[in-house]
């Protein structure tokens, strides 16, 4: 019989850390609600596998690297390498390692609490998740199911005109041509989006013994950024939904998982007008909204945490019809060696033009400290972000490592990856997957990889330029990506014969 643990920490701090993100970095004035992180174990007498989440921008290579230290001497019952740690993409996160990037700008007139100080509340939090799950682990049944709500939408635009010639000096994010990100919609030469969307909530449901749900995980194609420039840290929408959730269900276990979602966001781009009126006829005038330097994405936070909660309650309303309590348990590990981003001659030019540029623009001192940081640090980034293309251009590198992890539980399959991965790649291996239903977990810590994965963009994005589709975006090329699509098949048709073979 399936054995099933549950484990949850608020690693909040009302310490002024920075805020991870955004191009800038900013200094936290407290915490808006609690971020959290959360652990599922699973087992099955043969195999296991431990779902970790937390309301984070993203993991690195060196955290999870001392997690999996941590675990094995203080765990020593979870195998490490089971471990599968996922962010949900807030831009309100506490940071807890060097802000590479940001740290040529002087601190001057800011206080800051050092991320080494941060660091160890996240990793006790993570630990301890890890270990009440596995100590808390009993018998009990499984069901999974979807639902369908409008969680995300394209945020990526495409134009008939070639923005290429409009791109500025000293600015990584604006790298623009016949796409752009967050695109005007009311211009004459508007196409339309550049791909589509998915409006799939993917849920798994656990019960204990006497069939009481415990918990869920809960899997939406969107990272929780509805808050991104705000002076506080905050899990976004999935404090909502877990509110709401919870306002019914009293005080359950909710992992979110974000799906595949590198060109989608909860930002509407056209009818926003539309939105704005439907919100307030709806929620009227919130005090709570007043917290917020933009109070409409509170109201959208709102929104979204509705719908994730309705979903959940149409998705158990029937996948509780079907309770399983003996679903084998098969996980693999593999590292790839995918095809990195090309960088052409050209980009690397403009790069070092650029970079030149930047690095001899002087860091601005006022009277404004706080506005002086926002200022030195958005340079401090376009300088290491030319910086580091400059460098793969010159290191001539042919691939970028990263760790997947592909597993089943009885009918339904996991496969993660640890890039903010385009909505494309996640139905091309949804659509051939074997298995009943197949979860795609993006923004999962990678071992191998020896910086952050970044985007990884599909062929039509690359052509039509604009952030997330640039060399300041990607380590991984579009021709990389169709092989993270085939090795990751590769791996659940492999599970999936065993499992009929056994």
């Amino acid at each position: 019989m399936l054995k099933i643990g549950w484990g949850s920490r608020d690693v909040s701090t009302h310490e002024p850390v920075l805020i991870t993100g955004q191009a800038y970095e900013r200094i936290s004035t407290g915490s808006m609600d609690p971020t959290t992180v959360t652990a599922l174990y699973l087992e099955d007498g043969g195999d296991s596998v431990l779902f970790l989440s937390g309301d984070f921008t993203g993991f690195t290579p060196d955290l999870i690297q001392e997690l999996k230290s941590e675990v094995a001497d203080k765990v020593p019952g979870v195998d490490p390498e089971k471990i599968i740690l996922n962010a949900t993409h807030t831009h309100t996160a506490p940071r807890f390692q060097k802000s590479t990037g940001y740290d040529l700008a002087p601190e001057d007139g800011v206080t800051i609490f050092p991320w080494q100080k941060y660091r160890p509340i996240l990793m006790n939090g993570l630990v301890s998740s890890v270990r009440d799950a596995y100590e808390s682990r009993r018998a009990g049944f499984l069901s999974y199911g979807f639902s369908s709500a409008e969680i995300s939408v394209q945020r990526r635009c495409v134009y008939s005109t070639d923005y290429s010639s409009e791109n500025t000096a000293g600015n990584t994010f604006a790298v623009n041509g016949h796409g752009k990100m967050y695109g005007k919609t009311n211009q004459p030469d508007f196409l339309g989006y550049e791909s589509g969307l998915d409006t799939t909530v993917s849920l798994l449901f656990t019960f204990d013994e006497k069939e009481n749900l415990t918990g869920a995980l809960i899997n939406v194609p969107c990272p929780s950024q509805c808050t991104e420039h705000e002076t506080f840290t905050s899990a976004d929408f999935w404090n909502e939904a877990r509110e709401m959730i919870r306002e019914k269900h009293g005080n359950i276990f909710i992992l979110p998982q974000c799906a595949a979602a590198g060109d989608l966001s909860p930002h509407r781009l056209h009818a926003k007008a539309a939105l704005d009126r439907r919100n307030l006829l709806k929620y009227g005038v919130d005090p709570k909204a007043e917290k917020f330097a933009k109070p409409h994405e509170y109201y959208n936070r709102k929104v979204l945490g509705e719908r994730i909660a309705m979903a959940f309650e149409e998705g158990l309303s029937w996948a509780q019809n079907e309770k399983i309590s003996e679903a084998p348990i098969v996980h693999k590990v593999k590292t790839l060696s995918l095809d990195a981003f090309k960088i052409s001659e050209a980009d690397y030019l403009v790069a070092k033009n650029n970079f030149a540029e930047v690095l001899n623009t002087p860091f601005v001192k006022t009277d404004d400290p706080a506005a002086d940081f926002k200022k030195n640090t958005t340079l401090s980034s376009n300088i290491n972000r030319y910086k580091m293309v400059i460098e793969r251009y010159e290191e001539g590198r042919d691939f970028h490592e990263v760790e997947i992890h592909v597993h089943s539980i009885g009918d339904v399959a996991f496969a993660s990856n640890p890039f903010e991965l385009y909505l494309d790649y996640q139905h091309r291996i949804q659509g051939r997957s074997p298995f009943t239903q197949t979860f795609i977990v993006q923004l999962t810590a990678s071992a191998a990889a020896e910086s952050r994965s970044g985007y990884l963009a599909t062929a039509k994005a690359v052509a039509n330029k604009g952030y997330s589709a640039i060399p300041f975006s990607c380590n991984v090329s579009p021709a990389g990506g169709e092989a993270l699509v085939e090795e990751t098949l590769s791996l659940l048709n492999e599970i999936h014969a065993s499992r009929s073979n056994g």
